[in-house]
């Protein structure tokens, strides 16, 4: 058979999926020989039905063969089982005879948790919902035969115990002929190329081109699955006339790289700890801590044990040394970034670790994680003092961070930051620290303290992107612990005013003290900008007064036409 021929298979969250619905139809008391179901990309497959047996009135039992198509995969044509029961208000799920339960950190799944992966319960979830609608039940996956299975596979190491996982992102099985497999990834490239890209962003798998996208701000065309043929693809860039790669992907598979392994397939070689312990070594851990990182189950348990140890600079080395490697490998500069199961940055190679001495000021823009800039990432992972307002502390703090809120009394805080000089110390500061910020706090109560600035998106950018209007002529005034005549006065004389608004002035109030100056101007008020619940209301002076807002927003005042 050629590489051509292969036949693709179904995953085991397939299977549970179909199995699932054949219950839910079972309990509906119908005769079931096939069902349909949506896989994660929208398209839908029908799967046979093995075996359908209606229990109780509550319960059913259905069970499918796996096909795995022409992929040697351990579980083709094993039976998997969903058992269904009726009852609760949420769908829960529970592993049956042969599915694993997860005992150790650093999994897609908390330590006792039925080994059913995360979008393998989504599609099981749709799959009962499309017959039961929002009806509350117990789903239980079995595989006969899996703990035998299981103990010829990964799971005893990574702790979990008693089976197999339920597994698959996509939802199907691609026969696994690498030369058919490295030929189907390698038109991503010349797609890359005819778009004109110039800089080529690399990832294994879905949580790297996640972190593309939204942290790095990569063209969706620019973005190339590897699988594990990183050091192929590699060379392939070179080949096509890329100028430069970004190289981007979960720690767990590009340490490898920081080793010298380029094709990050478990069978080629897997030292991602012994790398991530040795480099931490060199990095000042000490000898318990290079010993417990060498028994972790995984790379990602490794990211609290790091921080809480304050050595998350690591991944940045280990990102340092992996771009290295892949630069060489390659003959083309390649630009590394680590990233965490939440797509957060742990180490860029392009990124200095944090210095210490003096202050870094962050802006961390509007305030909700997707806005903060990689750099801001990595001064904030290796804080060892962060000063925030008590929100922020609790959104962003390091586990073994000093945290020092920012509130009403500034003289603690200053002392707090005193009593800390010589620390990796990082302040938060929302939009941008030098707009109306804190910047101008810090100068005048730490004169002689060196202060390192990463600007942030202030909320005056954004409120003038949300309303397309260009920054020519536009006067910015704040009544953010300011007298309102300040904007009163700015609007008398300015035909475009942006302003900020606080507890003691918000909106509203403004917009009475316009009114009752004359000036029933066209306002607009921007309320939690850049947050899911963002609100934007337009009116007169007149109008907005009579409303009620959000104390932190914009305000944006012209005249009338």
């Amino acid at each position: 058979m050629t590489d051509d021929a292969l036949r693709s298979g179904y995953t085991t969250g397939t299977c549970a999926a179909a199995a699932a619905q054949a219950a839910a139809l079972c309990l509906r008391g119908e005769t079931v020989h096939a069902v349909t179901v949506t896989l994660p990309d929208g398209s839908t497959v029908t799967l046979a039905v093995d075996a359908c047996v209606r229990l109780s009135a509550t319960a059913a039992r259905a069970a499918v063969i796996k096909d795995a198509g022409d992929d040697p995969d351990i579980t083709d044509g094993m039976t998997v089982e969903v058992t269904l029961e009726v009852g609760g208000d949420d769908l829960t799920f529970a592993a049956g005879e042969g599915v694993g339960t997860v005992t150790l950190p650093g999994l897609q799944l908390a330590p006792g948790e039925p080994a059913i992966n995360p979008v393998p319960r989504q599609m099981i979830a749709a799959a009962v919902a499309a017959v039961l609608g929002d009806a509350g039940c117990r789903v239980t996956v079995s595989i006969p035969g899996g703990a035998e299975a299981a103990a010829r596979t990964f799971n005893p190491r990574l702790g979990i115990t008693g089976g197999l996982s339920i597994l698959g992102t996509s939802g199907r099985v691609e026969p696994k002929s690498e030369d058919a497999w490295l030929r189907s990834l390698l038109p991503q490239l010349d797609v890359a190329r005819a778009a004109g890209h110039r800089t080529i962003y690399l990832t294994p798998g879905g949580f790297g081109e996640t972190a593309a996208r939204e942290r790095l701000g990569a063209p969706p065309e620019a973005i190339a699955q590897t699988a594990n043929f990183i050091g192929d693809m590699l060379r392939a860039c070179a080949e096509r006339g890329a100028e430069d790669v970004v190289l981007v992907g979960h720690a767990g598979k590009l340490v490898k790289v920081a080793a010298g392994i380029f094709n990050t397939h478990s069978r080629f070689g897997d030292a991602r700890l012994e790398t991530i312990a040795a480099v931490a070594a060199a990095e000042g851990a000490s000898a318990p801590l290079v010993a417990a990182l060498l028994a972790l189950p995984t790379a990602e348990a490794a990211v609290p044990l790091l921080a809480e140890a304050g050595l998350a600079r690591v991944w940045h080395a280990l990102a340092t040394r992996a771009a290295a490697r892949a630069t060489a490998h390659a003959s083309l500069p390649v630009r590394v970034v680590l990233v965490d199961y939440q797509g957060a940055i742990l180490g860029d190679s392009a990124i200095p670790p944090a210095q210490t001495g003096g202050v870094v000021v962050v802006g961390i823009g509007p305030g909700s994680a997707e806005w903060l800039s990689p750099a801001a990432w990595m001064e904030v992972r290796q804080a060892e003092v962060l000063v925030a307002g008590k929100r922020h502390l609790a959104a962003y703090a390091p586990p073994s961070a000093v945290q020092v809120p920012i509130g009403a009394d500034i003289a603690a805080m200053v002392a707090d930051i005193r009593a800390h000089l010589g620390k990796r110390i990082v302040v938060l500061a929302s939009g941008d620290p030098g707009c109306y910020g804190i910047l101008a706090t810090l100068k005048r109560e730490l004169p002689e303290v060196p202060l390192r600035v990463l600007p942030g998106i202030s909320s005056f950018q954004l409120a003038l992107a949300r309303l397309g209007e260009p920054w020519e002529g536009v006067h910015f005034a704040s009544a953010h612990g300011r007298k309102i005549v300040e904007v009163v006065e700015a609007a008398w004389r300015h035909p475009r005013v942006l302003a900020l608004t606080d507890y003691a002035h918000p909106a509203q109030s403004i917009a009475a003290a316009l009114a009752a100056e004359g000036l029933d101007y066209p306002l607009t008020v921007l309320e939690r900008l850049g947050y899911p619940d963002e609100c934007i209301t337009a009116g007169t002076a007149t109008e907005i007064a009579g409303g009620t807002f959000d104390p932190l927003a914009v305000v944006w005042i012209t005249w009338p036409a």
